[in-house]
């Protein structure tokens, strides 16, 4: 339980600075430049992969030609992971002010424009806007199960 609402959002700011490490990590693995690894065997053409490097803008060059082969899905698995590692964060404050904003907390009161009343009890405030935040971040969250199946 929460002491404060400091407490609580520097917990989620903290979580969310991790996420970055992993889009951090992925972009490290995707900015290898495998210009030259043809069909996983290498090229016959004199490709100045260093130089290709530097033009195309990539940090390092692949040095394995079957590793650049091997990559394929890699990267994307890696970014897909880092999404759905910022989706969970994201989904899970999005829980706890839904929660928060029930009658039986009432931490957070979020103003009417952005709630949705109930026919039959017009006095409660849907917080639409943080369900729909968790029902999208569920999407993302299926992505590398997708890409990997």
């Amino acid at each position: 339980m929460p002491s404060s609402f400091g407490l609580w959002f520097a917990a989620y700011a903290e979580h969310l600075l991790m996420d970055l490490h992993s889009f951090e990590a992925a972009f490290k693995v995707a900015d290898q430049n495998p210009l030259g690894s043809a069909a996983g065997f290498g090229s016959s053409f004199p490709i100045d992969r260093s130089m290709t490097t530097q033009e195309l803008g990539f940090g390092s060059v692949l040095v394995s030609s079957a590793s650049a082969q091997m990559l394929r899905g890699k990267s994307e698995r890696m970014v897909a992971n880092a999404m759905a590692g910022l989706a969970g964060t994201i989904s899970k404050m999005a829980y706890d002010l839904v929660l928060y904003n029930s009658q039986d907390l009432n931490f957070v009161q979020l103003p009417k424009e952005y709630t949705t009343g109930s026919s039959i009890m017009p006095h409660k405030k849907n917080p639409d806007v943080f369900e729909l935040t968790r029902a999208h971040c569920n999407r993302i969250q299926a992505i590398p199960i997708e890409i990997t199946m």
